[in-house]
Parts: C-alpha cells; structure tokens; sequence
C-alpha cells in the first residue's frame, strides 16, 4: 500500500468515528470529494481550518469564538425570556424561523438511552449556569423547545423538576400546536416553527 492509499484509509477511519459517518459513508464522501479538482479540494481544506477555532460561549453554550456568543453579547435581545433546546442547531433554526428576540440556553444533551446517568449529570451541570442567568436576569419566561420524542419530553420533564422548585414564579412554556408527538423541531419548516412559538403553551 503507497502513502496515498494509507492516507486516505486513514481519513476514512477518523471521518467513521464521527456521528456523521459510517465507514461506508466516510468512503462514499471521500470518494465524492477526491473527484472535485485539486483547486476546489485545496480551498475546502483551507476554509474548513478557518472554522477550527471555536468554543462554547460560557454563559448559554452557543456556539462561540469568544467568552460570550453574539446573541449573548446583544444588548438589545430580551434577557427576560430564555427559549431552551437541546442542539446548538436548533437555536440556528429557531432564529431563521421566527422572530424571537429573547435569549438561548443549549443543554447538550438530552435524557436518552444508554448512559443516562452520565447524559443527567452533563445536563446538571450546564443548568448551574441556566440558574444563575435566570436570577441575574430576572427572568420571566423559559421557552423548553426540545423535541417532541420520548427522549424530548423526558428531558423538558427534568429541566422542569429542577428549575421550578427554585424559581417558583418563573412561567416554563412549551411549544404550541403545530408539533405533534414524536416530532422533532430540526425538521419543522419555518412557519410551524414561527407559529409554534406565538402559540406557546
């Protein structure tokens, strides 16, 4: 085997240890990316590095190349209500599609599965920031946008038990009507997402 060829099994194996990729999926990708022109695979590979120096933000876990994301930077969004989901991504969708202006919270993880024990003690720990936003803030509202699966519902469920015992008269909101059981938000189209937010229960 030439160094090319061990290279690109390489490539293969470290794209299939991602959740993206089987190892058949990593092979079909490569294989799509080596038939573009060395030029094009060249300024891939130099934008990909571009993206390669970020974090979470330290106060909501957005995504973030400083301290504090840019929603979270923004005086003029409205610290009082907070909408909750569970991907970064979803705060992406949630933002195209409607015109929430409040701010965001993104647990991470969400009660599913195997491994729940570790998944709960993760969740926890990221609410430990929620808690303090929700008291410096003088929140008045927490939007839970988490999918409308068992894994969803289970998750809001614990984000409920551990935020309204302490926060007595905080208003914990659920998406409105335009979900249905076992849903998930990533796949709504932006009016459903638009109206399930003013419709809020």
């Amino acid at each position: 085997m030439d160094n090319s060829s061990r290279s690109i099994n390489q490539l293969v194996q470290i794209l299939s240890k991602t959740p993206a990729f089987s190892e058949k999926g990593a092979e079909r990708f490569i294989e799509w990316w080596w038939k573009k022109p060395k030029e094009d695979r060249k300024k891939f590979l130099e934008e990909w590095t571009d993206f390669t120096d970020f974090g979470f933000c330290s106060r909501c876990f957005y995504f973030a190349n400083e301290e504090l994301c840019h929603f979270c930077r923004d005086a003029d969004r409205d610290k009082e209500i907070i909408c909750l989901t569970v991907s970064p991504f979803t705060v992406d969708i949630i933002e195209k599609s409607s015109d929430f202006k409040g701010n965001y919270f993104v647990l991470g993880e969400e009660v599913s599965g195997h491994h729940n024990v570790k998944k709960i003690k993760s969740i926890q720990a990221r609410l430990e920031n929620l808690k303090k936003s929700i008291k410096e803030d003088s929140v008045k509202e927490l939007i839970l946008a988490t999918d409308f699966t068992s894994s969803g519902e289970a998750t809001a469920q614990l984000v409920k038990e551990i935020i309204l015992p302490l926060f007595p008269a905080l208003k914990i909101s659920r998406l409105g009507r335009g979900f249905h059981g076992g849903d998930m938000i990533s796949y709504g189209d932006p009016l459903t997402i638009k109206k399930a937010l003013e419709r809020r229960e």
